[in-house]
C-alpha cells in the first residue's frame, strides 16, 4: 500500500484545459493584443497635437531685403535747401510674432472626437481578428474532445476483447475451442490497437495545434473538460463585428462634424515684437525695436460646395457600412437557424442513442455469455460487440456536437 501511494505520488498530474481557459490564453498571448496598446499610445500623441490649437503659436522670422527704389518726398523741389531724411534701400527685421486663438470654430474638439472614434475603430478590428481565433481555438477543442470520446471507447472494447482472448486461449488449452475463434479475437484486437493508436496520433496532433493557438506547451496526457454551459441572456451579446460597423458609421458621424467646422468663423488675436532697420519709421535709418498688436477674424463664407461634397462623400460611405452591416445580419441569422437545427438533431439523437446503447450492451453482455458457453460462433460475438462499439461511437459524436452546436450558437451571439 505505502509503495503504491508513493507511486501514485511521484507519477505526474493530469493537465485539465477548459474551453474559455483555453480562448483566454490564445487572446492574452496573441500579438495582435499588443496592437491595442500601440493603438492607444500613438492616439495619445495625436491628440497632445490637436489639443496644441489652443496654445499660442510662436514664431521667429527675420529677413533682409535690398531694393533700388525707395519713396522719396517732393518737399525738396518745392522748397530748396530743405533736408529731407531718406527711407533706406535695405530692410533688416527680426521679429518675435505670436497668435492666440480666442474661438475656433469647434476645430479642436471636433478633432478631439474623431481621433477618439479612430482609436475605438482600430481597437475594435483587433477584437474582430481575435474572435476569429477564438472560433478556431473552438474548432481545435471540439475535435480533441471527439477523439477524446473516442479513444475512452475504443479503450473499452480493447478491454473487452482482451478479457475475451484471454478466455480463448484458456478454452483452445483446454482443446474446448478450435485456433479459429482465437485467431479471430486476435485479428481484432489488432484491429482495435491500431485504430487507438490512429486516434492518439490524430490527437496528439491536434493537441500541438491547440498548444500553438494558446502559445503553451500543452503535455499529450492532457485532459480537455466538456464545457459545462450555464443558463445566458440571449439578448446580452454583441458580435465584436457588430460593435465594428456601429463604431465606423459614429467615426463618420465624426468626421462629418469636423469637415461642417471649416466653415465656422474663427477670431484671434496676435503681437509681433520686432528689431529692424527701419523699424515702423521707415524715414529712421537705425536699428530699434518695436511692436505690433492686434485681433483678427478669418471666416471662410463660400467654398464652391467643397465641403458639402466632402459631406456626402462621407454620407455615402456610411450607407455603405450599413449595407454591410445588414448583409452581415442577414448572413448570421441564416447560421444561428442552421445551428438551431443542428441542436434540434442532436438533441433527438442523444435521447434515441441513450436507449440503443443501452440496449446494444445487453445484447453483447448475452453474446459474450453464449460464446463462452459455444452456443454462438465467435464471428457473431464479434459482430454484436461491434455493433455495440459503432453505437458507442455514434453516441459520443452526437454528445459532442449538441454541445459544440450550443457553444457555436452562443459564440454567434457574441455571448461567449
Amino acid at each position: 500500500m505505502l509503495l503504491f501511494i508513493a507511486a501514485a505520488a511521484s507519477a505526474p498530474a493530469q493537465d485539465t484545459l477548459d474551453l474559455f481557459e483555453c480562448q483566454a490564453l490564445a487572446t492574452e498571448s496573441n500579438p495582435a493584443m499588443r496592437e491595442r496598446g500601440l493603438y492607444a499610445l500613438s492616439a495619445d500623441l495625436r491628440l497632445k497635437n490637436i489639443n496644441t490649437g489652443w496654445y499660442p503659436s510662436l514664431a521667429i522670422n527675420g529677413s533682409y531685403t535690398w531694393q533700388n527704389e525707395v519713396v522719396t518726398l517732393p518737399f525738396g523741389d518745392i522748397m530748396p535747401g530743405l533736408d529731407l531724411p531718406q527711407v533706406p534701400h535695405s530692410n533688416t527685421k527680426l521679429t518675435l510674432d505670436i497668435k492666440q486663438a480666442l474661438f475656433d470654430g469647434g476645430m479642436v474638439k471636433a478633432g478631439r472626437e474623431l481621433e477618439e472614434a479612430s482609436l475605438q475603430v482600430n481597437q475594435q478590428f483587433t477584437d474582430v481578428s481575435l474572435e476569429g481565433l477564438k472560433d478556431r481555438v473552438i474548432q481545435v477543442y471540439f475535435q480533441i474532445l471527439l477523439m477524446q470520446k473516442q479513444e475512452k471507447t475504443m479503450g473499452l472494447r480493447l478491454q473487452v476483447l482482451e478479457e475475451q482472448l484471454s478466455v480463448m486461449e484458456a478454452a483452445v488449452r483446454h482443446e474446448v475451442r478450435d485456433m479459429s475463434g482465437l485467431h479471430s479475437i486476435r485479428a481484432e484486437v489488432l484491429q482495435a490497437r491500431q485504430k487507438m493508436d490512429e486516434i492518439m496520433i490524430a490527437r496528439k496532433s491536434a493537441l500541438m495545434i491547440l498548444g500553438k493557438l494558446i502559445y503553451r506547451d500543452i503535455d499529450d496526457n492532457s485532459y480537455l473538460s466538456v464545457p459545462a454551459l450555464g443558463i445566458y441572456d440571449m439578448e446580452a451579446g454583441e458580435r465584436a463585428q457588430d460593435k465594428l460597423f456601429d463604431l465606423q458609421l459614429h467615426q463618420l458621424d465624426a468626421s462629418i462634424n469636423l469637415v461642417s467646422r471649416k466653415r465656422m468663423p474663427q477670431a484671434y488675436v496676435f503681437g509681433q515684437f520686432g528689431y529692424g532697420n527701419p523699424a515702423l519709421d521707415f524715414f529712421r535709418d537705425e536699428f530699434r525695436s518695436y511692436y505690433i498688436l492686434g485681433a483678427g477674424l478669418h471666416w471662410n463664407i463660400w467654398d464652391w460646395n467643397k465641403t458639402s461634397r466632402e459631406k456626402g462623400v462621407l454620407a455615402l460611405q456610411q450607407e455603405i457600412i450599413r449595407t454591410r452591416k445588414s448583409a452581415f445580419s442577414e448572413s448570421l441569422s441564416v447560421q444561428q437557424e442552421e445551428i438551431t437545427a443542428e441542436l434540434t438533431k442532436y438533441s433527438e439523437a442523444v435521447e434515441r442513442g441513450r436507449e440503443i446503447v443501452a440496449l446494444r450492451k445487453e445484447i453483447t453482455l448475452a453474446a459474450a455469455s453464449r460464446h463462452e458457453n459455444g452456443i454462438i460462433t465467435t464471428a457473431d460475438y464479434i459482430r454484436e460487440l461491434n455493433a455495440e462499439t459503432e453505437a458507442m461511437i455514434i453516441q459520443d459524436m452526437n454528445e459532442i456536437q449538441l454541445v459544440f452546436a450550443r457553444v457555436r450558437y452562443l459564440a454567434s451571439k457574441g455571448i461567449i
